[in-house]
């Protein structure tokens, strides 16, 4: 729960970010990281039938988690990689303040 509480703020406080590669990269990020967690919610919610088809509950368990890293990580280091490669420049900001 604390993980998708983290992410929930990641994504929050990028989402209106100035540049839009950012908000693009989050984006991705997140699409990845809620499609996980919705299909586990959706796995985990017949394990009874699953945990019979993998031989038991630790099965299952490695399962799930194996199938996790498989898709959030190596996209996760993809991403990191292009991130480092982007041409990021400094930005400045101006408040307009209403008086």
């Amino acid at each position: 729960m604390i993980w998708i509480a983290v992410s929930i703020f990641a994504y929050a406080s990028v989402a209106h970010h100035p540049d839009m590669r950012v908000r693009e990269y989050q984006r991705w990020a997140g699409y990845r990281f809620y499609g996980v967690v919705g299909t586990l919610i959706v796995v985990l919610n017949f394990s009874g039938e699953m945990k019979e088809l993998l031989g038991g509950g630790m099965n299952l368990l490695f399962t799930v988690w194996a199938v996790s890293l498989l898709v959030v990580v190596p996209l996760g280091i993809r991403d990191l990689i292009r991130i480092s490669r982007e041409n990021w420049q400094d930005m400045m900001v101006e408040v307009q303040v209403h008086e």
